[in-house]
């Protein structure tokens, strides 16, 4: 296995953190029952394991939606029944193609009457110009009738915009994302009929970064991006934004971030993660999790052996994520602790414990790291 194929994978378990860890802190905490199983007096055997500090490159992780970046809403300027619908969700249409239409009758009565009033007005403005001409039709009585057909022009003009408008085409060539009404229906002016993407545009996602991050998250930065609908596939993303002020309600500044590999397995509407490096490195303590006991949500315990009095003492740790099948100690132990790993479920702290043989602290570290991986 190549090592960048490691580092990515490192990457992403962090992300399951909120569901990731709480769900294995309930399993970790219901084991804790089986301690009533043991007898008061006898010793418990258990395997050990020797804390070293592990140095990995420091990255946030987002999430978001993808979206298209040439994405649009299809829709009627007006509101009527839709008489026809050509296209539905997946098929290409080439730009300029007819996608839908409204009923048109009521749609043409209203450009007939429009044409009517305005072949009215322009002969009673002509008749009135003529009799101001002669004298015979005041400036007041003028003015009027200007007004008057000058509205009935731009009457016709509404008219026979809403009557083109009444027909959908396609902006560009495309692909149906979705659509969202059958012919018959009755739909209100601005109503999106279809969800179209551009044939040849990218995804991006966006989503936001706290404001401690933001001036080490860069344009053009590569970030590392997977999706659940193809977990062992790793796709790269490039940051295109980053916003100059947070949102005023999440606290958050705005980041997007182009997907620069996409391939036909990712589809506009799929929630991604992405890993965004920092540009730092930082050393994590990693301990297994079969060490933790009494865990709740980011709290649990350890139990640390002591080799002179074969003993083991009981302490809180707050944690911090996971990376692989590790857990991420935030606070509570220090490199060279050596902790209760097999039995520490059937511990209560205080006990004299029998030590079974454990991996050196070399094999121990080459497991650390096939399980980061």
């Amino acid at each position: 296995m190549n090592k960048s194929k490691i580092d990515i994978k490192n990457v992403f378990k962090p992300a399951l953190l909120v569901m990731s860890v709480f769900s294995l802190l309930l399993f970790l905490s219901a084991c804790n029952g089986k301690k009533d199983d043991k007898k008061a007096d006898e010793k418990q055997r258990i395997s050990t394991y020797v804390i070293i500090k592990r140095v990995e490159q420091q990255r946030i992780v987002i999430s978001g939606k993808l979206e298209s970046s040439e994405q649009t809403n299809l829709s009627f300027k007006i509101g009527g029944r839709v008489a026809t619908i050509v296209y539905d969700v997946g098929d290409f249409v080439k730009k300029g193609t007819l996608m839908a239409a409204l009923d048109q009758d009521e749609i043409a009565a209203n450009v007939a009457q429009a044409e009517l009033m305005h072949g009215k007005m322009k002969r009673d403005y002509e008749r009135v110009v003529q009799l101001s001409q002669e004298g015979a039709a005041t400036k007041e009585q003028l003015q009027d009738i200007t007004t008057a057909f000058n509205s009935a022009e731009q009457q016709l003009k509404i008219a026979r915009y809403n009557l083109n408008l009444s027909s959908v085409a396609a902006p560009f060539d495309g692909y149906v994302a979705m659509r969202r009404h059958e012919p018959g229906e009755l739909i209100q002016a601005g109503d999106p009929v279809f969800v179209f993407i551009g044939r040849s545009s990218r995804l991006k996602v966006v989503s936001g970064i706290a404001g401690r991050y933001v001036s080490r998250v860069k344009p053009g930065n590569i970030v590392d991006v997977i999706s659940d609908s193809a977990p062992e596939k790793i796709f790269k993303g490039r940051i295109t934004r980053v916003g100059m002020a947070a949102d005023f309600i999440t606290g958050t500044f705005p980041v997007e971030l182009e997907i620069v590999d996409s391939s036909s397995i990712l589809r506009p509407g799929m929630v991604v993660t992405a890993a965004v490096p920092l540009g730092r490195t930082e050393s994590l303590i990693m301990i297994p999790p079969e060490s933790l006991v009494e865990a709740d949500e980011d709290r649990g315990y350890v139990f640390i052996y002591d080799s002179a009095s074969k003993k083991v003492q009981k302490v809180p740790v707050k944690l911090g994520g996971i990376i692989g099948d590790m857990m991420i100690v935030a606070d509570g132990l220090k490199e060279g602790d050596e902790i209760a790993r097999e039995g520490a479920e059937y511990l209560t702290g205080g006990e004299a414990v029998i030590k079974v043989e454990s991996a050196s602290p070399a094999a121990q570290n080459a497991q650390t790291k096939r399980a980061i991986q």
